[in-house]
């Protein structure tokens, strides 16, 4: 191991950010003050087709949310929402901090403000 604490992935979150909110956050010097692999991603999801789709920083573990978009539990509003968001996946102690960027949620589309 290199020293770097292990992450458990159902710990982790999703910040669900609106494609024109990432391309102005991405040269906005806000972006300076937030956590580097968020930065990355950030960078990664500007300019591109979100559709619901995951950025994951390579610092963090593969999650899968899959399910959550068949579970009749999850409201179609909720579905509607985050597919027209690109969502990337977040430590859960950065969440007060990250989410003035976008919309955030567990890996089960609750939302978690």
């Amino acid at each position: 191991m290199n020293g770097t604490p292990q992450i458990d992935p159902a710990t982790l979150l999703i910040c669900w950010v609106d494609p024109q909110s990432a391309d102005a956050v991405s040269t906005s010097p806000e972006l300076h003050d937030t956590p580097a692999y968020f930065q990355g991603e950030i960078h990664s999801l500007a300019g591109r087709p979100a559709r619901g789709r995951l950025w994951i920083s390579s610092e963090l573990p593969d999650i899968d949310i899959g399910a959550a978009f068949e579970d009749p539990q999850t409201s179609p509003a909720t579905i509607d929402l985050v597919s027209q968001r690109g969502g990337i996946v977040i430590r859960p102690e950065d969440r007060a901090q990250l989410s003035r960027f976008g919309i955030i949620t567990d890996q089960k589309l609750n939302f978690k403000g």
